[in-house]
């Protein structure tokens, strides 16, 4: 079976792969994407090229991308998170801190470990106020950017959609999905967060160009 940490996606019979441990995303050459959907389907392709299999498969072990074992689910203290004071959780303080949270994590953990703490974060319940409160955040966020500087760089939209995430959910008590997408021509890929499927702090136009890799968290209708 594929390792937990990695995402993947056909377009036109073409895989894109996203590997969240090396924080990398590929395309596949057509005749390795149809190897790659035969083993996703539950087995191997030994009608084709039965070197390239061999060769192909060897390829993804080597690069840890098969895995036997499942990832075990984990729960998650958010210490760091929870000394913001109650009355300040929704605040730019709170936006702040999630954004530094993100930041160090990635820097000593990396994303695979971040996501699977992330995906432990229990779902939130909008009320009839969620729509305010949603645009409230954002206004909250963007503050708290002006005041942060990221060592990965201010265009890098992993860290800052993810921190938007935690914030959304953990703080505000908000229900929201982070997506990573895939855009083909030219090929790059784009994280960001949605709340009841709109955009947060980003252009529906622009990701409506790019094709979901990978989704966690959830988001009211």
């Amino acid at each position: 079976m594929l390792a937990t940490h990695i995402r993947w996606v056909n377009l036109d019979g073409l895989i894109y792969v996203l590997d969240l441990k090396a924080e990398a995303y590929f395309a596949l050459e057509p005749m390795y994407s149809e190897a790659w959907m035969a083993l996703a389907a539950g087995g191997r392709d030994d009608g084709g090229d039965l070197n390239l299999n061999k060769d192909f498969y060897e390829t993804l072990r080597e690069n840890g991308w098969l895995t036997s074992t499942p990832r075990p689910s984990r729960s998650t203290y958010w210490r760091v998170i929870r000394w913001v004071p109650h009355n300040l959780r929704s605040s730019a303080l709170a936006a702040w801190v999630c954004l530094a949270y993100v930041s160090l994590s990635l820097k000593l953990r990396g994303f695979n470990d971040l996501l699977a703490r992330f995906e432990s974060i229990p779902a939130a319940t909008d009320d009839a106020s969620c729509d305010a409160r949603a645009k409230l955040a954002e206004t909250h966020f963007l503050r708290a950017e002006r005041f942060f500087i990221s060592s990965r760089g201010a265009d890098d939209c992993l860290p800052r959609s993810l921190a938007l995430y935690l914030f959304i959910v953990l703080c505000c008590g908000l229900c929201a999905r982070h997506h990573i997408g895939i855009c083909r021509y030219p090929l790059k890929a784009h994280a960001w967060v949605t709340h009841k499927r709109v955009a947060l702090l980003d252009k529906q136009s622009r990701i409506d160009k790019f094709s979901e890799l990978a989704v966690f968290g959830d988001s009211a209708t």
